[in-house]
């Protein structure tokens, strides 16, 4: 199964966007491990724990099943003032 992770704010570090290839039935959390794995040398462990992912329509939970040819963002935490 194909899907499009568009990156946002530090991120970005990994590029504009990942283009993955999960299992069949891959939930977000199983979407988040995988990209943890692939990006270790960047450290960002605890960002990506704090991050949501979302599709087009709504932010999604770790139970989420992802859709093939799905684009999801990974929206970091921001802080506003």
């Amino acid at each position: 199964m194909q899907v499009n992770v568009q990156m946002f704010g530090e991120f970005r570090v990994l590029g504009d966007c990942l283009e993955l290839t999960l299992p069949e039935n891959s939930t977000v959390l199983d979407l988040r491990e995988f990209i943890q794995n692939q990006v270790g040398e960047f450290e960002l462990t605890e960002l990506l724990k704090l991050s949501k992912f979302a599709d087009e329509k709504a932010v999604l939970t770790d139970t989420s099943l992802c859709k093939n040819n799905q684009i999801l963002a990974i929206l970091p935490p921001v802080s506003g003032g």
